[in-house]
């Protein structure tokens, strides 16, 4: 379907090898948790490059919902940001915690700017439950959701960060979307018990090919999976933990 390099935490591009599978799965997981309904737009705020702009590009279209393209200048304008959002009644937007935590500075005591609001989805950044409770306080209309995911994979797992869960300083990353599993395990690929750290695993469909022309990395990041029946299934390493 396409092709996108990221830096991650290496620093050394790689260029991500992604299946046309991969944004259908995501595509259905997110249409079905978040339905579009009428009058519906959605926010283009992110640069080309990194993987929630395919995410904003074809998720609100294929739905026909019409989008807004922000410029860099109002997106880095916190207040011009908010008057953008209002002005065009955005009713989807996907976002950073730290520009939300801005977004919700900027916008004051005027909430009912952001009236039409219907969804905001936080990833790329831990979500934390003091942010979290802000926005409900702030904007108790919107439906407020945390996902994971990486250029590799796009989004595999959704919390609805709707109530407050547990009694950790962060919201959780929810659970795997269909056709998808995630493991933690420790370095030798074995399961470990709750509370253990290890390194979370992905299993699912569409999962990127690999990097191109990077043939050690892929075989070292996209290995087979030791849970699955299914023939060649592979996990991918995320190096989270």
């Amino acid at each position: 379907a396409y092709a996108m390099y990221t830096s991650g935490s290496t620093g050394r591009p790689k260029g991500v090898m992604v299946p046309h599978r991969q944004i259908l799965n995501w595509l259905y997981a997110l249409w079905d948790r978040m339905p579009f309904g009428a009058d519906e737009m959605v926010a283009q705020r992110t640069t080309v490059g990194f993987v929630v702009s395919v995410k904003e590009l074809l998720a609100g279209l294929l739905a026909g919902a019409p989008q807004i393209i922000l410029s860099d200048e109002v997106v880095k304008d916190a207040f011009a940001f908010v008057t953008a959002l209002g002005r065009w009644r955005v009713t989807r937007l996907n976002i950073v915690p730290s520009h939300l935590e801005a977004l919700l500075s900027a916008l004051g005591p005027a909430t009912e700017v952001l009236s039409s609001l219907r969804y905001c989805v936080t990833a790329g950044e831990p979500l934390t439950q003091a942010l979290c409770e802000k926005a409900r306080l702030l904007l108790p209309w919107v439906e407020l959701w945390n996902n994971y995911g990486c250029t590799e994979l796009n989004d595999v797992a959704y919390c609805s960060a709707g109530q407050r869960e547990g009694g950790g300083l962060f919201v959780p990353i929810g659970r795997p979307i269909a056709n998808t599993r995630i493991y933690v395990l420790d370095a030798a690929l074995r399961l470990v018990p709750v509370g253990v750290t290890g390194e979370l695993c992905v299993e699912t469909r569409g999962a990127a090919r690999g990097y191109w022309g990077q043939p050690g990395l892929t075989a070292e990041r996209f290995v087979p999976n030791p849970y699955s029946g299914h023939p060649g299934a592979r996990l991918y390493r995320t190096g989270d933990v």
